[in-house]
């Protein structure tokens, strides 16, 4: 894919991520998020190869390796308990075919990625585990997966603005807004604004008052944060 002229695409792929900011958005731990980029060595004393290749050690992840670590975050929880071997073969596959570098992030992924990875199920004995067959004998995503693709709109065939906790609710990350960082769509205001105000002791009813906000998002922004007892 040729990138488009729109300024705002090269913010894409600028560092803007902390690797402890990445894993609380995706769901896993910062350790896990560096064992998938950096590998790790194993119980049996061999070394683990990284499921991603394209960051340097210790820079800040960009948006699109951020919508990587949470698609193989989505394949590496239950009910799927994708394999990483298998993943790492899958997006190597896909890359290929796309010759995309950020193939979990394509909209063509969403569109022809099933028929390609029941290809290499089929050609190369992976067992990708992310397709299924429905009655009509045609290959889709497992659901879980196509519910995280829907979480996305896609630009120019990539998805450029994400609600990380589906469409439903009013929290998206967009390069192009509030510096990438999670904020209530509606308002504009960063979730980590608010968890800082509320964890220097202001209660939600004063952050409500000072932002013009409803006590309800920003509950649900701290509930995004996990903030404490509003984590569950």
């Amino acid at each position: 894919m040729s990138p488009p002229e729109a300024p705002w695409f090269s913010r894409l792929s600028l560092g803007a991520y902390s690797v402890r900011e990445a894993a609380r958005i995706a769901g896993v731990s910062p350790s896990t998020v560096c064992r998938w980029f950096n590998g790790y060595r194993t119980v049996d004393g061999g070394r683990r190869a990284p499921v991603f290749t394209s960051r340097e050690k210790g820079r800040p992840l960009s948006y699109l390796q951020l919508v990587e670590v949470a698609f193989v975050a989505t394949c590496r929880r239950d009910p799927l308990r994708m394999p990483l071997r298998e993943i790492e073969r899958a997006r190597a596959y896909l890359s290929e075919m796309f010759d995309e570098p950020y193939p979990f992030a394509s909209l063509r992924l969403k569109a022809h990625g099933p028929h390609l990875l029941k290809e290499l199920e089929e050609r190369a004995g992976v067992p990708t585990r992310l397709v299924v067959a429905d009655a009509s004998g045609q290959f889709v995503f497992h659901e879980i997966i196509r519910e995280r693709l829907l979480e996305f709109e896609y630009v120019h065939g990539v998805a450029a603005r994400w609600h990380p906790r589906g469409p439903a609710v009013p929290i998206v990350i967009d390069p192009r807004l509030a510096y990438g960082h999670p904020h209530l769509e509606a308002v504009g205001v960063q979730t980590r604004t608010l968890r800082s105000r509320y964890l220097v002791g202001e209660t939600i009813e004063q952050i409500s008052d000072d932002f013009g906000i409803s006590p309800e998002l920003i509950d649900l922004a701290l509930r995004f944060e996990r903030v404490g007892a509003l984590a569950a």
